[in-house]
């Protein structure tokens, strides 16, 4: 039996007005009575029909954190590339520093059709996106107690896992390591950081865990914090970057000339450098071209056609990067032993 609008009403106990609100993103929706109608329509697998009297652009804004941060910096750039392929799909952009909530709050009294928000823990936060009557994605990390459409990020318990794994290897499973987390307001960075320290407990009693970072989500921290522990642990032999900023921590380690297992995130051309230095021997790195293409197409199939996501998490895959498998990524003809 073909499932209706009035249907859909029906089992979500609203009116044909609210859900006809909720497929096309328009306010006057409480968030509650909007996940409520969402949900129903992923239960059904209701698809609106295609209707388009006129030509319409939804604007979907964007809180990130500056792209000092190389990873948002190449997210944004691909999330840019494909949104211009779509002349009805368009995103506007606010740069704000993960413990800079008032900027956040600040960002949040523009007008748009809906936000896609790295979230993070702060009770004001939650407060006025509870307010907002507009369609809210998370990107890598949620605010707890919003309900959002849907949430775009990876494992990243798992990957906390993966990255103790590859740090016991190249330790050869002893000694001392440090590990470095970007904010501990940021549930993505806790659940990495909670996966890690997890794994070498349980898997890898001849590591030592002496010092355990948090850069803040800032280029400047991530590097004095790299310099003090470095200086403070004459005798450290793994360092493990969670976040962002891998750069940073790899300069400090080459200014002072140390021989460190450094595992790190990212695929961006700091991480590649360090890696082609041998600095860094592994890091673990989210596709993407992937992310970016579900972020994309989601936004448009909702926001354009009130076609609900395919999950309440869209999970990214992770792909582990080495030595060897950067000869793929490099100019054609440049090897190791040319890099500058």
């Amino acid at each position: 039996m073909k499932v209706t609008i009035n249907k859909i009403a029906e089992l979500a106990g609203v009116s044909r007005g609210v859900v006809d609100k909720v497929i096309h993103g328009r306010p006057g929706v409480r968030p509650q009575v909007r996940e409520r109608v969402m949900r129903v329509i992923r239960q059904t697998g209701y698809v609106p029909p295609r209707v388009s009297l006129e030509p319409v652009c939804r604007t979907v804004a964007v809180i990130m954190p500056r792209t000092t941060d190389s990873y948002f910096a190449a997210l944004k750039e691909a999330l840019d590339r494909l949104c211009r392929a779509h002349a009805d799909l368009a995103l506007r952009y606010f740069f704000c520093e993960s413990t800079d909530i008032d900027s956040q709050l600040a960002a949040l009294d523009h007008p748009a059709d809906a936000w896609l928000i790295r979230g993070v823990r702060s009770e004001r936060l939650r407060e006025r996106l509870n307010r907002l009557d507009r369609p809210i994605f998370f990107l890598d990390a949620e605010v707890p107690g919003i309900s959002p459409v849907c949430t775009f990020g990876e494992n990243y318990y798992q990957s906390g896992r993966i990255a103790a794994s590859l740090l016991a290897k190249c330790m050869n499973y002893r000694g001392k390591a440090a590990v470095m987390a970007g904010s501990p307001e940021i549930t993505s960075h806790c659940l990495r950081l909670e996966g890690f320290l997890d794994f070498l407990r349980e898997r890898c009693p001849g590591i030592e865990v002496v010092d355990r970072l948090f850069s803040q989500d800032q280029s400047v921290v991530a590097y004095s914090q790299a310099c003090r522990t470095l200086d403070q642990f004459p005798d450290l032999e793994g360092f493990c970057n969670l976040a962002g900023y891998a750069g940073e921590v790899g300069q400090a380690i080459l200014q002072r000339q140390r021989t460190i297992k450094m595992v790190c995130y990212d695929s961006t051309a700091d991480v590649a450098a360090l890696i082609e230095k041998g600095i860094v021997e592994f890091s673990i790195s989210l596709v993407l071209s992937h992310q970016a293409r579900s972020i994309i197409d989601t936004l448009h199939a909702y926001l354009l056609h009130g076609v609900a996501p395919t999950a309440d998490y869209i999970e990214t895959p992770v792909t582990v990067l080495f030595d060897e498998s950067l000869r793929g990524l490099l100019p054609e003809g440049r090897t190791k032993q040319e890099t500058p």
